[in-house]
């Protein structure tokens, strides 16, 4: 089905800019696009950071947690 990907990529874009007004954050639903469009998953922008996987942040805090934690060679 030719199109069928913007059709449901659209409620999903709804549905994330409901949850960045429950967050308390003023985004629209064209500003979220454009973070997602023109952001590369390396940029550290609060954008960048938004967009990446959740187990990716969570991978990174314990990865730092576990060095912090190790005694130094």
């Amino acid at each position: 089905e030719k199109g069928g990907g913007a059709w449901r990529q659209r409620p999903a874009l709804t549905a994330a800019a409901a949850a960045v007004r429950q967050a308390g954050r003023t985004d629209d639903e064209a500003a979220l696009r454009d973070a997602v469009l023109l952001t590369r998953a390396s940029d550290f922008l609060p954008p960048g950071r938004q967009t990446r996987p959740a187990e990716g942040l969570l991978m990174e805090a314990n990865l730092a947690a576990y060095q912090s934690a190790r005694p130094a060679p």
